[in-house]
């Protein structure tokens, strides 16, 4: 029996939650739903690729911010049907289409570089300059992401936990007495 890779997305009745995941046998992880789910579970989306992983992190990347944070339960994306359906659309492309651009570049990785230098083209240019805006946005993300994550430990001092949002890991460093 061949193992078919597949990413998901669950409905959870009409809760407006979605669960994100992935398997390599859907029946087994259904039946395992079954057993501790208390709504129902609708199969909202399957994805079946050559690389479960990545569809469903890309999935889980671009509804971040809806995240169900209300509850127990892990993967869990409380969100209106349009913004998880332009998701699951996006995930499709990227499976069809990144993903195998992906696989085929990172093969060019092994080849021995031949000494050409190849003149770049408005295409070439046009690419170059949207790696560089995302690059932008990128550090301006991370900029936001230390700030925040700055403020959240301002709130929680030396407290163990603001539950469900954040853990306490206190590190300390050993100093050396250069005396």
């Amino acid at each position: 029996m061949s193992e078919e890779k597949v990413a998901y997305v669950y409905r959870l009745g009409e809760t407006g939650i979605y669960k994100v995941g992935k398997t390599t046998d859907l029946e087994r992880r259904e039946r395992a739903f079954d057993t501790i789910l208390t709504e129902e579970r609708v199969l909202h989306a399957k994805i079946e690729t050559t690389d479960h992983t990545a569809v469903e992190n890309f999935m889980k990347e671009r509804l971040q911010a809806h995240r169900w944070l209300d509850g127990k339960g892990n993967d869990l994306y409380k969100a209106e049907r349009e913004i998880v359906d332009a998701v699951i659309e996006a995930a499709h492309r990227f499976n069809a289409e990144t993903l195998p651009r992906m696989a085929e570049a990172k093969k060019l990785v092994k080849l021995q570089a031949d000494g050409r230098v190849l003149m770049p083209g408005d295409v070439e240019r046009a690419l170059h300059r949207e790696l560089l805006m995302w690059r932008q946005r990128e550090a301006i993300a991370q900029q936001e992401i230390e700030r925040i994550k700055a403020e959240l430990m301002l709130v929680m001092q030396a407290a163990s936990q603001l539950d469900g949002i954040a853990t306490f890991k206190n590190k300390l460093t050993p100093s050396l007495d250069q005396a």
